[in-house]
């Protein structure tokens, strides 16, 4: 019986701008919440 490995994950596929395409998005998204919570508590007050 021979035991096969699970498949790695290989990083260097990714290539850099997608790279910096996924941190910009990710950077929008806490940017946009932030503000979001900004405005929401000011309301709310």
């Amino acid at each position: 019986m021979k035991l096969t490995s699970a498949p790695v994950a290989r990083f260097d596929s990714v290539t850099r701008g997608y790279r910096g395409y996924v941190l910009g998005l990710l950077t929008l998204v806490f940017v946009i919440n932030f503000i979001d919570r900004q405005i929401l508590s000011v309301l709310i007050c």
